[in-house]
């Protein structure tokens, strides 16, 4: 969780958790983030699946083999996750008056 997270995660209802495989917990397992109304997107539920691998029978130790989630449909300039970046304008000043005066 990032620190622009926090005014999104503001409006976060609900977290539901459930295994692809009941009887092989193993397998992975699924998040689903329940959202009420809110200015930033239009989704009300946002899914994280992790499909994982027992790595090693004796330890019990999994890795993570695929991760899928669905899409955030921000609405227009609410997207959290991208830097809004004031381009800085170009442009003639003192000095290219001072250039196009000496040309004449």
């Amino acid at each position: 969780i990032q620190e622009w997270d926090g005014p999104v995660l503001e409006y976060l209802v609900d977290i539901e958790t459930s295994n692809h495989d009941n009887d092989d917990t193993k397998k992975g397992f699924k998040l689903v983030f329940h959202f009420s109304e809110n200015p930033y997107f239009t989704n009300t539920e946002l899914f994280k699946e992790y499909y994982t691998e027992e790595m090693n029978p004796y330890n019990g130790e999994l890795v993570v083999k695929e991760i899928k989630a669905s899409n955030i449909e921000w609405k227009a300039g609410k997207d959290v996750t991208v830097e809004k970046v004031a381009k800085k304008v170009k442009g003639g000043g003192a000095k290219k008056a001072k250039q196009k005066k000496e040309k004449e």
